[in-house]
């Protein structure tokens, strides 16, 4: 019984966290001003994210070019 059930959690805990925020969303009734301003923030992430997976290799070598050339993480920062 337990096994079964953290195997269920494990598959609805990300639909569930896309639910749940969009759920805050409508309840919270942001203005397209804010919303619009957070756009402007999440794009930018996501593309750092996605321009930094590309670059990192699961290797045991240093990765050091494109963005991890100028930060650590930049998939912390994204």
């Amino acid at each position: 019984m337990k096994a079964s059930w953290a195997r269920v959690a494990r598959r609805i805990r990300v639909p569930l966290g896309f639910l749940f925020a969009l759920f805050y969303l409508w309840l919270a009734r942001p203005s397209p001003l804010y919303m619009t301003a957070g756009l402007l923030f999440i794009f930018p992430g996501l593309a750092l994210r996605a321009l930094a997976s590309g670059y990192v290799r699961k290797d045991r070598e240093l990765t050091s070019t494109g963005p991890y050339a100028y930060t650590r993480n930049p998939l912390y920062l994204g």
